[in-house]
């Protein structure tokens, strides 16, 4: 993946019909442990590249594939997924620049 572009707090996540991956992580010890680590090493990467990220139950972290194409990773209540869309009941997002209205 390229660079962080973008940070959906709250109640964001990957939409049903443009998921690509999910995974369920709330199982087991181990998968939980998986989600957990996943998440934190996700939050960590948008702090290093200056984008506002932080732990909730429904977050999505937006990327540009190689190709310049949007790629979401969302992580809610305990299912890990992977997308092209996003849906957020809020009206904003954390970018490098700050806050953005969308």
């Amino acid at each position: 993946m390229s660079e962080p572009v973008a940070f959906y707090p709250y109640t964001s996540r990957i939409m049903a019909n443009d998921r690509i991956f999910s995974r369920h992580c709330g199982g087991n010890e181990s998968d939980a442990a998986w989600y957990n680590a996943t998440e934190k090493m996700f939050i960590q990467q948008f702090k290093d590249a200056g984008i506002k990220a932080w732990t909730d139950n429904k977050i999505v972290f937006e990327f540009n594939d190689w190709d310049g194409n949007k790629v979401f990773f969302g992580f809610y209540d305990w299912t890990f997924s992977i997308g092209t869309a996003v849906q957020t009941d809020h009206s904003y997002k954390h970018t490098k620049d700050g806050e953005v209205k969308i």
